[in-house]
């Protein structure tokens, strides 16, 4: 008889093991890199202040775990701070070395971190909103796929990464108005939407599109949308470089002018033409979503056309203008052969009936 190998209970979760579970939690790329950023900073700064991997230093901590613990947290982001992270990213960074020190046995109690941890303030800037001007110059200077992009991400108010998720499958091209169907498992929500361009995306898009097969991703060659969204990152910084826009803020970290600031300009207008909770569900916001769905197709569809004169970047004024007031005067030929119908409605009431 073979001896069998006695199994003991695991007492806590290797580096591998407490990525890929976050991974699996969010199944998000995104959120497994800032993972694997946070160790990585935490390991620096026990290799940097100890001579030690954190390995060492965790088996240390677990003898005392008592204000020891949070002195030595509180070095931590002392020493995040030190090297010019953002109050915001610092946070986010100590939220998840939290989580790990759990996975290792060791626990952190909220009231002790209220009363023992100082993070570096957070000031929240005016945010400066990108104007059509600079819209213009940026399309101007970009090659036609990336203009193709940029358009799309304007008119749709999808993420980056929802952008580079597409295939030309999840384009609907029967209808004058393209319709694109956003799959949840790259949303940040993970529900499936859908949602518009405009005729100036469409115009292009259509060119950039028409060899492609129906499997084919549209606006990257790339299948790892992680490795897809650093090149359009890197591809963005340049562009913005060459257009002389790469002013920052007071920090001088954070550049007014990003990629997501294209998704910020679609959700402003569809928040001036219709209201915030349609911004919200167009851009994908958790709890707005089904309230939008329960409007027809066709009133969603009206919606967004009554919004698309606003997104338009290279029509004058004159033009949106124009558009609205034909819209409008659309809207009100409908409502007036809507009273028409239900006069004659009531009308054939008093009429006598035939034989």
């Amino acid at each position: 008889m073979e001896n069998l190998v006695k199994k003991t209970l695991r007492t806590s979760l290797s580096k591998a093991d407490f990525i890929n579970r976050a991974f699996n939690k969010s199944n998000s790329d995104g959120s497994k890199s800032v993972v694997e950023s946070a160790l990585q900073s935490f390991e620096k700064f026990c290799i940097e202040e100890f001579n030690e991997r954190s390995d060492n230093i965790i088996e240390q901590i677990k003898q005392k775990q008592g204000d020891e613990l949070y002195l030595f947290l509180q070095d931590f982001i002392d020493s995040m701070n030190k090297k010019g992270l953002n109050p915001h990213t610092i946070r986010v960074y100590f939220s998840f070395i939290r989580s790990y020190l759990r996975s290792q046995g060791i626990r952190t109690y909220s009231e002790d971190i209220k009363d023992l941890i100082r993070f570096p303030v957070i000031i929240r800037e005016l945010l400066e909103p990108l104007t059509k001007e600079q819209i213009r110059i940026l399309l101007d200077n970009s090659k036609e796929d990336r203009k193709a992009l940029y358009l799309t991400l304007i008119s749709s108010g999808m993420r980056i990464s929802e952008a580079l998720s597409l295939r030309k499958k999840d384009f609907d091209l029967s209808q004058d108005l393209i319709k694109i169907r956003i799959n949840g498992k790259y949303t940040k929500t993970k529900q499936t939407r859908e949602t518009y361009i405009s005729s100036e995306a469409k115009e292009i898009l259509l060119r950039i599109i028409k060899n492609k097969e129906e499997n084919d991703p549209v606006f990257t060659k790339d299948d790892n949308i992680r490795k897809a969204l650093l090149t359009e990152e890197r591809v963005f910084s340049n562009l913005r470089k060459r257009c002389k826009l790469g002013d920052c803020y007071s920090d001088g970290k954070r550049h007014k002018i990003t990629i997501h600031s294209m998704r910020a300009f679609f959700h402003t207008q569809a928040s001036i033409v219709h209201d915030e909770q349609y911004a919200n569900a167009m851009d994908g916001h958790q709890g707005y979503l089904m309230q939008y769905y329960r409007l027809s197709a066709e009133k969603r569809s009206e919606m967004y056309l009554a919004l698309e004169p606003h997104l338009l970047i290279y029509a004058n004024e004159s033009v949106v203008k124009s558009h609205e007031k034909l819209r409008e005067q659309t809207e009100l030929q409908r409502i007036e052969i809507e009273k028409l119908k239900k006069m004659v409605d009531r009308m054939q009431k008093y009429l006598p009936k035939t034989v």
